[in-house]
Order: C-alpha cells, then sequence, then structure tokens
C-alpha cells in the first residue's frame, strides 16, 4: 500500500471523498427536515428521524479523511503554475471550520440515536440543537467548496485576483499550529499526548466491555447496562479526534506521507462504526441478563476489539514504521 500513498493519488481520493461532507451532508439534512415536518406513519413511529441522525452522524465521521487528504492534496499542487497559495490556505482555514462544527453536529446526531434507543423518542431541544448546528455546517461546507473551486479554476471568477480572498467564516490552520508547535508552548505537545491517551482509554475501556458483552462474556450483565456507558465512549473519542487533528495540523507534512497513519484512519472508521452498530442495532439492545448470544454477534464483537487493538497499535508505531515525528 505504501507505494500508492503518493500526492497524485491522495489529491485524487480527496476530490473523491469531498462529495461526503457536500453532497452527503445535503441528503443528511434533508432526511432531518422532512423528518421534522412530516406527519406520515414513518414519523408517527419516530423510525425517520433516527435513520436522518444516523446519516448525518456517518457523515460527520467520514469527513475525517476528507480533510486529512485535503492536506496532502495541498502538498501535491501547491507548487504547480497558477495555484494561489492563498487560496488554498482560504480554502483549508474555510474547511477547517465547517469540519468541526459538522463533528459537533455529529455528535448531537449520535446522542440523539442514544435517546431514541434507550427511550423510544427524541427530544425535541436535542432535535432542533442538531438542525441548526447540521445547517450551519452545510453553509460552511457550501464556502469551502466554492472557495476550493477557485484553487484551480480561476475561469470561474468574475475578477482572477480575488482567488486569494479569504472567507470570514475561517478558523487559523496556521493558528492552530503555532499553538501547538510555538515558540513558548513546549507544553502544549506533551498536554495533549496525554488527553489523547486518555481519551482512548476512555473509549478503548467502555466498547471492550460492551464488545466483550457480545461476544458472550459477563453474562450476568443485562446489555443496556452497558448501553448507559456508551457516551464516555463517544466522548473519549472525541478527545482523540480533536487532540490528533491538532497534532495533524501542526505537522501535517510528517503524517501525509506514512502509510501507517492511512491504515490508523481506516481502522478508526471501522471503530466508530463498531459505536454506531452497538448504539442503536436491536439485537445487540436485546442481549439481557443470562441471554447468549448470536454467532453474528461474537463476530462482530471480536472484529471490533481486534480493530481497536489496531487503532492503537498503528497510533503506536508512527514513529517507527513511518516519520510522523
Amino acid at each position: 500500500m505504501s507505494e500508492l500513498i503518493t500526492p497524485g493519488n491522495l489529491s485524487h481520493l480527496h476530490l473523491l471523498l469531498n462529495h461526503f461532507p457536500t453532497v452527503g451532508l445535503i441528503v443528511a439534512f434533508a432526511l432531518l427536515v422532512v423528518s421534522i415536518l412530516s406527519d406520515s406513519e414513518a414519523m408517527k413511529h419516530d423510525t425517520m428521524r433516527p435513520t436522518a441522525l444516523g446519516v448525518l452522524f456517518a457523515i460527520a465521521v467520514l469527513t475525517l479523511p476528507v480533510f486529512t487528504t485535503g492536506l496532502a492534496a495541498e502538498g501535491a499542487i501547491e507548487k504547480l503554475p497558477g495555484v494561489s497559495k492563498a487560496a488554498m490556505d482560504s480554502h483549508e482555514d474555510s474547511a477547517l471550520l465547517a469540519f468541526v462544527v459538522l463533528e459537533f453536529a455529529g455528535a448531537s446526531a449520535w446522542f440523539g440515536l442514544w435517546r431514541w434507543r434507550r427511550t423510544r423518542r427524541i427530544p425535541p431541544a436535542l432535535t432542533i440543537l442538531t438542525f441548526v448546528l447540521s445547517a450551519v455546517s452545510l453553509g460552511l461546507m457550501t464556502v469551502a467548496a466554492s472557495l476550493g473551486g477557485d484553487i484551480r479554476h480561476p475561469e470561474i471568477l468574475a475578477d482572477p485576483g480575488t482567488a486569494g480572498a479569504k472567507s470570514m467564516f475561517s478558523m487559523s490552520a496556521a493558528g492552530v499550529a503555532f499553538f501547538v508547535n510555538g515558540r513558548g508552548h513546549q507544553w502544549v505537545w506533551p498536554t495533549l499526548e496525554s488527553a489523547h491517551f486518555v481519551g482512548m482509554t476512555l473509549w478503548f475501556g467502555v466498547l471492550l466491555l460492551a464488545n466483550l458483552r457480545l461476544m458472550g462474556w459477563f453474562r450476568a450483565i443485562p446489555y443496556p447496562s452497558l448501553h448507559r456507558l456508551l457516551p464516555w465512549a463517544l466522548l473519549g473519542f472525541g478527545v482523540n479526534e480533536v487532540s490528533g487533528m491538532m497534532f495533524y495540523i501542526a505537522t501535517p507534512k510528517g503524517y501525509t506521507t506514512n502509510v501507517v497513519f492511512y491504515w490508523k484512519l481506516i481502522f478508526l472508521l471501522l471503530a466508530a462504526t463498531d459505536l454506531l452498530y452497538l448504539t442503536v442495532w436491536p439485537q445487540a439492545w436485546k442481549t439481557d441478563v443470562g441471554t447468549p448470544t448470536h454467532v453474528r454477534e461474537r463476530v462482530i464483537g471480536a472484529a471490533a476489539l481486534c480493530t481497536f487493538v489496531a487503532v492503537m497499535y498503528c497510533g503506536r508505531m508512527l514513529p517507527f514504521l513511518g516519520n510522523s515525528f
């Protein structure tokens, strides 16, 4: 796989993946709007809104590789003729803000799914919060996508000189990098590493218990009791994502050429899929005291644990199998 990790291939991958936070987000937002306004039979049983929230959560997770491959694409085209560095920086900063808001929208959507599984209803306040966050993220993604089109398509601009214009709806990636690696900030990196390990321990510990229950262990514990702990797993996942992205933004070139980093991303997406499965899948929820689990659930639980170990292994081996540090 290492021979596939080239700037050109990563650029093509970014162009492919960026449809998730653009087109995919439009689909998720439309489903959410219809679920709020509709009085259909599906809404009476409250099944359409969880579907919309599940799609939104999936889009939020899939946006992670979109952003990371975007920085790799920047390294591939920054020296090409006709490419504006200012336009790339503007696109990156706008995409960073859109990414952050979308991750909050995804977290809000997940909490809606978690409450729906426990009570068969989603609190109206949580629905409104998810709607607002997804609407804002959709607008920010539109701005970021428009600025991305300016990088290599000056012919679509009324004034090519505006290619380096900066959006007012942006977050400074350079500012994040300075905060992590800047002079006098030597304490930031080790602090983030500590937070990263704490977050990893939190989400791995909770999901370890939940998946071991699916594998047939701890039969005296009903799965719904373990389901109560899942918000702590999401918190740990969020801490890992924030600290990991700050590492990445601070030293992107140390990661974009490292094949182990992309393996970690793949396994991380699978771990997020397992979290979604444990949150809403009915067969897992029906695992009561003394109830044996189906072979399918046992296989899923074992595969998930292998995935978590792979995430930690790849993260730990980044300095040794690659050049991330």
